[in-house]
């Protein structure tokens, strides 16, 4: 394993170990499922494609438990544990009871996905210990990004703009919403992507007017909208970045609706530093749309790391100020019918001084 990357999870993990000492507990075990395993790759950098897994951490052993055996090669490389099992619940049970943890607190983070059998069937084998929820502690800690954590995602972002870039080269009338998001697709993962942060999303024309929609076999035409979301993943940290198009020459409507768009963002980015309530970014959009007569489709953003939309921090509601090292996505768009979706999606650090993009391709339409 890289030293670097060596290092970043010995001081996740001893943050974490940290948590379970001053609940008072003995051993901390990590719940993770296919999909929702943003905090078990925090702490081990591995979280499985299938199945479900358990991390069980002690000062003295570590354990990874799979039920899944393919997975376990790569669960092996990625994250430089030797000791992986299966039967999860039977498992943890045995290794509680080698290192003699059979009552007192134990720590949990992401019991509140564990499905109900398993867990009823982990308490009812252990019931002289004491399970309890940590799991906001790392995800806290989540929040303030490594300058390791800024160089992935910084590299997944550059990945993405490849996408962006060959969209943009390749629109013309007659391509399909379907071809446009392959096209996008390939260009990732050709360019190292291993997996894609969510389906890319292409929207066309002016009767798509939902903020969300999977690409479909309607073919772009001359004068459409052509809006592009989509991300790439670089060792588990997620872009998301949008940006739209005109086939040929906008119409004065689009235009306007886009440079609308275009100033709410400019005017968060200004709005966004060290100290700023995060809802207050909402406002100082919501506020741009509304002056010019439009509405917002959709929340002004969101973090980004290991999750995209999942990632803390809600822009629209978070009453926590901003700080340094937060990673987030800005992503002012309308939706208007006679036009269509427009928007315009960025990442970014908060710095000491405001924020440095990530993400930085051609916004012109």
């Amino acid at each position: 394993m890289d030293p670097i990357l060596h290092n970043e999870l010995t001081r996740r993990r001893g943050g974490a170990w940290q948590e379970v000492e001053a609940r008072d507990a003995r051993a901390l075990i990590v719940y993770a499922t296919d999909g929702r395993g943003q905090n078990i790759r925090y702490l081990t950098n591995f979280s499985p494609i299938y199945g479900d897994a358990l991390f069980v951490m002690t000062p003295r052993r570590h354990g990874y438990l799979l039920n899944f055996d393919w997975e376990i090669p790569r669960a092996r490389e990625d994250s430089g544990l030797e000791e992986f099992t299966f039967d999860l619940i039977g498992e943890v049970g045995s290794l509680l009871y080698d290192l003699e943890v059979t009552r007192g607190r134990v720590a949990a983070i992401g019991f509140d996905r564990i499905p109900h059998p398993m867990f009823v069937d982990l308490t009812a084998r252990h019931p002289g210990i004491e399970f309890i929820d940590i799991t906001h502690s790392v995800e806290r800690a989540r929040r303030i990004k490594s300058v390791y954590e800024i160089a992935q995602l910084r590299r997944a972002v550059e990945i993405t703009e490849a996408g962006v870039r060959a969209v943009r080269e390749a629109l013309r009338p007659g391509l399909s919403e379907v071809e446009l998001a392959a096209l996008a697709d390939y260009t990732m993962k050709a360019a190292g992507a291993s997996v894609l942060a969510f389906p890319t999303l292409a929207l066309s024309g002016a009767e798509r007017v939902v903020p969300v929609g999977m690409p479909t076999e309607r073919r772009v035409r001359d004068g459409d909208v052509v809006m592009l979301d989509l991300g790439a993943t670089w060792n588990g940290y997620q872009a998301d970045l949008s940006r739209t198009f005109i086939v040929g020459r906008p119409s004065s409507d689009q235009e306007q609706a886009y440079q609308v768009v275009l100033e709410a963002w400019q005017r968060v980015l200004d709005e966004t530093r060290p100290g700023v309530p995060c809802r207050r970014l909402q406002e100082v959009a919501a506020r741009v749309a509304a002056k010019a007569g439009y509405r917002l489709a959709h929340r002004i953003g969101h973090g980004v790391g290991l999750a995209t939309s999942l990632e803390w921090p809600n822009l629209q509601s978070e009453e926590e100020p901003l700080a340094v090292g937060m990673t987030l996505c800005i992503e002012p768009g309308i939706c208007l019918a006679g036009i269509g979706t427009v928007k315009v999606e960025d990442d970014l650090v908060v710095t000491e001084g405001g924020v440095e993009l990530l993400s930085v391709s051609d916004r012109s339409l």
